[in-house]
């Protein structure tokens, strides 16, 4: 659903990153060896929206080298142009003409994570065995580049399949993972309130069973990471958000506006992962204009490089990563941001800098292997689509299937990919 991997990773994606794979659900306090996301082991060989930012924003982390001014000038040469803000960002159409077709990059980035899928319908852990966290996060991917035009075959029905029998064991882990099931089951079509014989949403209705030590009361799960599965999957479902489960986060974030995974308060411990899935969070809950929302991305804009990617967190050394950037892609596409946006470093561009010639992305670029966990949060966000990437449709009526293969696909502009809704049926 954030390197080397997190020993007793249990799901979690390694860190920086402790992201999506969102195999960060259950982890509590990133470590050193874990930094990295959710990142494949290297031996594997495959390998409402919100503000604008605040004109005070620190300004971006630098390059390295002699790129450093050249990427200097290039920034300072395009126009910085007012940001949209608020409902007018959101229904903003684009200027130039759509390309025809898939975005080339997300189609390569699709065509790789089709080649990893294993017979069982599972995508594989870290641990080289079918894994039903990198397997939702794979049902996200796909799920958004089919919505983008993208043939995915029977990827899903084969991974959404899989889930419904694996996955009730691992949402018995934690509320992160239950909430992470749900969401793959509506971006699915199925539905999470009897998916696998399991009611995943009862589970995240009722009070919060407990929060870690340092943190908020009333947050769902093991900090606020898993907290914020929580809300997007209760958005997804179209559950009302309790009023306490949003006042939770607002103890929880730090002065300089970010969140940290377990949601202890410590100077310093706030990332850029558990910020951008917070942004998502309160967007989906219908809470994007939240004064939260501003001193966040203004976070987010303090860990960018003027390359236009996202480090995990400020610090040195300053090393960006795919998970990241991915990340904070999704988070500016909730908040009605353009990550295309010379106010933004192109960040979309930086985003697919770090995609391989097969369609794979490295974590960093010095692990240059594919790794499947970050390429798992890339699509997503090269596909434009904030989380959840889908939600439960309202009206049981059927709606009409996408086509996957148009002639002229109309995408919104960067940062208009509103979820659809999906119609939901049982699982079988």
């Amino acid at each position: 659903m954030l390197g080397r991997p997190r020993a007793n990773r249990d799901d979690v994606h390694r860190m920086p990153s402790p992201g999506i794979c969102l195999g960060w659900e259950k982890a509590l306090t990133p470590t050193a060896a874990t930094r990295g996301g959710y990142a494949a082991p290297a031996n594997r060989g495959r390998g409402e929206p919100g503000p604008s930012p605040s004109v005070g924003f620190r300004n971006r982390r630098s390059g390295r080298g002699f790129v450093v001014p050249v990427m200097l000038i290039v920034v300072l040469a395009l126009p910085p142009g007012p940001r949209p803000t608020g409902v007018a960002a959101q229904q903003a159409t684009p200027a130039a003409a759509v390309e025809p077709g898939p975005d080339p990059a997300l189609a390569r980035a699709v065509a790789y994570l089709l080649g990893e899928q294993d017979d069982s319908g599972a995508f594989l852990g870290m641990n080289g065995t079918p894994d039903p966290s990198a397997t939702t996060d794979a049902v996200f991917a796909l799920a958004a580049a089919a919505q983008r035009g993208v043939d995915t075959g029977a990827a899903i029905d084969q991974a959404v399949a899989y889930l419904a029998t694996d996955g009730p064991a691992y949402a018995e882990t934690g509320a992160g993972p239950a909430a992470k099931l749900a969401l793959a089951a509506i971006a699915g079509g199925k539905d999470p309130r009897s998916f696998g014989g399991v009611d995943l949403i009862a589970g995240l209705t009722g009070p919060a069973p407990g929060t870690p030590p340092g943190a908020p009361d009333n947050l769902h799960g093991a900090g606020v990471f898993n907290h914020t599965l929580v809300l997007l999957a209760l958005a997804a479902a179209n559950e009302p958000i309790p009023p306490a489960a949003i006042e939770a986060l607002r103890p929880a974030q730090l002065d300089d506006g970010s969140w940290g995974f377990a949601g202890t308060t410590e100077a310093g411990s706030g990332d850029s992962n558990t910020t951008a899935l917070v942004i998502q969070a309160l967007v989906a809950t219908g809470n994007g204009t939240d004064p939260m929302v501003e001193p966040a991305l203004a976070y987010l804009q303090s860990v960018q490089t003027l390359l236009g990617q996202f480090l995990f967190q400020a610090g040195e050394p300053e090393t960006a990563d795919a998970n990241s950037t991915a990340l904070a892609v999704q988070a500016l596409i909730a908040a009605g941001q353009d990550p295309s946006s010379a106010d933004w470093a192109n960040a979309e561009r930086g985003l697919v800098a770090f995609q391989n010639v097969s369609g794979g992305f490295r974590y960093i670029d010095a692990e240059p292997a594919d790794n499947l966990l970050a390429t798992l949060h890339a699509v997503p966000a090269l596909a434009g689509y904030a989380l959840p990437v889908a939600t439960a449709c309202d009206d049981p009526a059927p709606i009409a299937e996408i086509d996957a293969t148009p002639e002229v696909i109309e995408l919104p502009a960067p940062g208009r990919g509103q979820a659809p809704c999906v119609p939901l049926a049982p699982a079988a």
